[in-house]
């Protein structure tokens, strides 16, 4: 990818979390280092318009996202709303690209070769795209009308955390959705389903930069919002508006999911830090009858498919591999499968379909 377009005004913010990072001899970058040295792809420009929709979103969605989390987190309000300030807070917007995440890796592997750090959370979004792709490289109809972001962001929590990662853009959606009253649902791990038809799917890519050796998840969403058709070949996809009959604001529901994400990774990273700071074993929160990661419980609540018989698989469309009864989903976000012999299993990868 061409990366050769300078900018001059870039509202980025430094990794100022409280969860600091050495960069190892690579340079942090400073608002006023960034409009010298930084790039954006060929392209793309700066939505400053979006950055302030999605900042205004998350001061609006704060409190109603904590009053129904436990009291110790809603004591923790400031904390939470500082860690997810970066999501959102650099927007790059094209009006059509072939796949935004190669562009975004693209983008990382670019600054990293020049010491530069990126600042994590930034946001690429596309009106549309012509060579979406799904898992196992199935296609994804990317038309005018839907919601298309590649979300980058430097993993904070410990590796042994990280599979709780791809609940939250799934979880996040889904909120945003039910909270303007459309009956949605999560398929897991993170497709979002209306009448168990698709209309959200991620995908999550996480990847080491040669350089610094940072690491990086990328996160593909799509959203299909003002369609009012799909290929034949894609019978199981449907939009808000062909559920709903209505049209909507999609500059409106995309400030929405990028302020919802926002704090449900906040979220996740102030627990594991109350975690370490209050010397709180998962074993004790156990105790307590408190789910471990508190965006479980939040996720669970929006599984319909759980006590129901599912078809599981990395790739459950051409090369299922099992018949099993999703049973529930475990504190790490993998899913636990009762086989038809009896015996139980958890799996942390893969889909599932409905039986």
């Amino acid at each position: 990818m061409n990366i050769s377009k300078h900018f001059s005004i870039l509202k980025g913010k430094q990794r100022d979390d409280p969860v600091q990072r050495e960069k190892g001899g690579q340079q942090l970058c400073s608002i006023e280092a960034m409009e010298q040295q930084m790039n954006i792809p060929e392209g793309y420009h700066v939505d400053l318009k979006c950055q302030e929709a999605i900042l205004q979103e998350r001061n609006r969605d704060i409190d109603r996202f904590l009053e129904s989390l436990p009291e110790r987190y809603r004591q923790e309000r400031g904390k939470i709303l500082k860690r997810a300030e970066p999501v959102g807070s650099s927007v790059f917007r094209i009006k059509e690209a072939s796949r935004l995440m190669p562009d975004a890796i693209s983008f990382l592997q670019g600054l990293d070769a020049e010491g530069v750090a990126a600042p994590s959370g930034m946001i690429f979004t596309a009106d549309t795209l012509s060579s979406a792709r799904g898992r196992m490289e199935r296609r994804w109809h990317a038309a005018s009308g839907g919601i298309y972001i590649a979300l980058c962001f430097v993993p904070e929590l410990l590796p042994s955390h990280h599979d709780l990662y791809p609940l939250v853009p799934a979880l996040s959606i889904a909120q945003v959705l039910q909270a303007h009253g459309v009956n949605a649902e999560i398929r897991w791990i993170n497709d979002v389903l209306i009448a168990r038809k698709k209309v959200s799917g991620v995908l999550m890519e996480q990847i080491s930069l040669a350089h610094s050796r940072e690491q990086w998840i990328i996160c593909g969403i799509g959203v299909n919002v003002n369609q009012e058709k799909f290929p034949r070949e894609l019978p199981s996809a449907t939009s808000l508006r062909m559920e709903t009959g209505g049209v909507w604001d999609r500059e409106m529901i995309l400030a929405k999911i990028i302020a919802r994400t926002s704090l449900n990774l906040a979220l996740l990273h102030q627990w594991e830090c109350m975690l370490a700071e209050e010397a709180i074993s998962i074993e004790e929160l156990r105790e307590m009858d408190e789910e471990p990661a508190p965006i479980i419980q939040p996720y669970r609540s929006l599984c319909s498919f759980l006590g129901n018989r599912v078809i599981y698989g990395q790739d459950a469309d051409r090369r299922p591999e099992a018949i099993a009864l999703a049973r529930g989903i475990m504190e790490n976000g993998h899913l636990m499968l009762e086989m038809e012999d009896g015996a139980t299993i958890t799996v942390g990868t893969g889909e599932i379909r409905f039986y």
